[in-house]
């Protein structure tokens, strides 16, 4: 996992002990576990927005979060994407969480092509 720009080691550790479903569910479920997924907020006729707020794993999202700021910086692929929200005019809190589940969807992804070749 730390052969991708962006992810440290810290990352990595963090996502294996606190994520062991990572490689092994599917995508949905993995964003989910990860707190990276829209959350509705409905109560009867109140209709409120999505936000990602008090769902999921706090430390794994908060450990992406923290790698998609790096990433932005450094990895040419999710620099690319983040500029690509951002003149859409997206907010910017919405675009780094947009960038952390798509920085999981890859890792995901690449520790499944691990296990399937066991």
């Amino acid at each position: 996992m730390t052969g991708v720009i962006g992810v440290g080691s810290k990352t990595s550790l963090a996502l294996l002990l606190q994520l062991p479903e990572l490689g092994t569910t599917d995508r949905k479920k993995i964003v989910s576990l990860a707190g990276l997924a829209p959350m509705h907020r409905k109560s009867g006729t109140v209709n409120g927005k999505r936000s990602v707020k008090g769902g999921g794993r706090e430390a794994i999202r908060t450990a992406l979060y923290m790698a998609s700021l790096s990433a932005i910086r450094h990895n040419p692929d999710i620099r690319a994407y983040y500029f690509g929200l951002k003149n859409r005019g997206k907010k910017g809190r919405v675009i780094f969480i947009a960038v952390a589940r798509k920085m999981l969807l890859h890792l995901h992804g690449l520790l499944k092509n691990e296990f399937s070749q066991i």
